[in-house]
């Protein structure tokens, strides 16, 4: 709900012409070919609608946790241990973006092993909360609350703590990400280190609105500017909706990023 107590409904606006849009005072959350992201509510759905430009007001799709298939004979060890090109890679001065259920940013693999005070997580936006007093959500959006590696950090060595409020209730997304990123220092063997385990991180704890999906791209590529640095995105999630032709919403928008 908003300020005033109203329902707020995330909206997919298709429409070649986003500015009369704005123009009649609405706020955009992404603009992308052929539609735009927004949250409305009720009433001004019906003043949506009635703007030439805008072809139809469609509402968000839920998508499903995928994430099915086993990595154990992908051969990432190669990699790891120098066999193509004779180089290591482990995804030194890349950003791994987890598109999921959030994070346990106290695991120990996604933490620095030089200084377990320190996260390797650059950012969180959690798209599910609402900001209290002294958060916010990221530029350009009008909800959510986004966590830098400062204020991680601070939580990590517990100065200030409990400021940070995400929490993965779900796993997915923990599991997830240590599959992609885990550097497995939670274990003196590191028998779990995962397929990139020297990238920094950036996580989006999403609603699984097909509409705030297409925001975290988005915003992901925002991030990819301001760090200089190639982002990968790995979003176990899907669903059967949609005209499997790649002309979907999630689709326009991956490819855009």
């Amino acid at each position: 709900v908003n300020k005033k107590g109203e329902k707020i409904y995330t909206a997919i606006v298709y429409t070649g012409f986003h500015s009369e849009i704005m123009n009649r005072g609405f706020a955009i959350n992404s603009v992308y070919p052929g539609f735009v992201t927004m949250r409305v509510t009720p009433k001004e759905i019906f003043e949506l609608i009635k703007i030439n430009s805008v072809i139809y007001v469609d509402a968000p799709i839920k998508m499903d946790l995928h994430n099915d298939v086993s990595t154990s004979m992908s051969g990432a060890s190669l990699l790891h241990n120098g066999y193509v090109m004779s180089s290591v890679f482990k995804g030194s001065g890349v950003v791994v973006a987890i598109i999921d259920t959030g994070i346990d940013w106290t695991h120990l693999d996604f933490r620095d092993p030089a200084d377990n005070t320190k996260s390797r997580i650059l950012y969180i936006w959690n798209q599910t909360l609402t900001a209290l007093s002294g958060e916010y959500p990221p530029s350009g959006f009008d909800y959510g609350v986004e966590y830098t590696k400062a204020q991680i950090d601070d939580e990590l060595d517990g100065t200030p703590p409990n400021f940070v409020r995400e929490k993965d209730t779900h796993g997915h997304g923990t599991h997830v990400a240590g599959t992609v990123c885990g550097n497995g220092n939670s274990l003196t063997t590191k028998r779990f280190t995962g397929f990139a385990p020297e990238t920094d991180i950036i996580i989006i704890k999403t609603t699984f609105s097909n509409a705030d999906i297409t925001d975290a791209y988005n915003y992901l590529n925002q991030k990819k500017t301001t760090l200089g640095k190639p982002v990968v995105v790995n979003a176990s999630l899907g669903s059967n909706y949609g005209p499997h032709d790649g002309t979907d919403v999630m689709s326009t928008a991956i490819n855009s990023f």
